[in-house]
């Protein structure tokens, strides 16, 4: 992939295949896409965001990676993929921030639903909102399936 930082706009521009895709964290973070001859729409990437271990030599990562608070970096890095909807939540508000410190699989759990649930809930206010269930209630609204206690996975009727 090729990296472009633009410092001025604060947007990380990514050119890989099939899209480019423009990253931005100002205000909160946001991105759109673009495939070649088409204009550009909004989009959540799936790709990792930040690398596993910084690379002093792109300034453009770094850059980028600077202007992400770092316990939000701290929590996101560990996750190989699928890391920019949690980012995104992040920004909701203390309760996410303190949900993905306590249980970081269940905050990316939230964050991805779209990945677990039939009827995905993609609106990252509404996301912001399910960090201040109680752990079990953000369980089931991210599609996380319930177990009995013989360890055989409960029903879910609510998706």
């Amino acid at each position: 992939m090729n990296l472009l930082y633009n410092y001025e706009k604060a947007y990380l521009e990514v050119k890989g295949l099939p899209c480019t895709w423009r990253l931005y964290l100002k205000p909160k973070p946001y991105a759109h896409s673009k495939l070649p001859g088409s204009d550009w729409r909004p989009d959540n990437p799936e790709f990792r965001i930040l690398p596993e271990k910084a690379d002093e030599s792109d300034l453009s990562m770094t850059l980028f990676r600077s202007d992400i608070p770092e316990n939000y970096a701290t929590v996101i890095a560990p996750f190989p993929s699928h890391q920019w909807m949690l980012l995104r939540m992040l920004y909701e508000g203390p309760a996410c921030l303190e949900l993905a410190l306590a249980n970081p699989v269940l905050a990316y759990c939230v964050a991805n639903n779209a990945e677990f649930r039939r009827k995905p809930e993609t609106r990252i206010s509404v996301l912001g909102k399910m960090c201040l269930k109680k752990t079990e209630g953000a369980a089931r609204l991210a599609g996380v399936p319930r177990h009995a206690g013989n360890g055989q996975a409960v029903p879910e009727n609510t998706a």
